[in-house]
This record gives C-alpha cells, structure tokens and sequence, in this order.
C-alpha cells in the first residue's frame, strides 16, 4: 500500500512542477507583450470592429 501512495505524490508532485514552470512561462510572456504593437502595427488594447455578421440588419 505504500508503494501505491508514493507512485500518487510522485505524480502529483509531477503535475505540479508543470503546471509552475507553464504559469512562469506565461508570466515572463505576459511581461514582454506590449511590444507586440511595435512589431505588427496592431494595438492589442484597442476593441476590434464587430465582424458584419454581428451588425444589425438595417430596416427599410
């Protein structure tokens, strides 16, 4: 029984220490976006036109 308790932390143990090293990616990515402007011209903070399916019809 023990065995099979050691075998679920390593697991666990496993799955925690990818889930760290993802979220610090992600933080270290999030850090470096605003430049994200300069490169493509694009401001990522600006709202984007709603595509024409999502305006309403005019009525006649």
């Amino acid at each position: 029984m023990k065995q099979v308790i050691k075998h679920e932390l390593a697991i666990a143990f496993t799955v925690g220490a990818v889930l760290l090293v993802i979220s610090v990616i992600g933080v270290m990515a999030s850090r470096r976006a605003p430049d994200v402007r300069s490169q493509t011209g694009i401001d990522p903070y600006k709202p984007m036109p709603a595509p024409e399916f999502a305006r309403p019809v005019p009525k006649e």
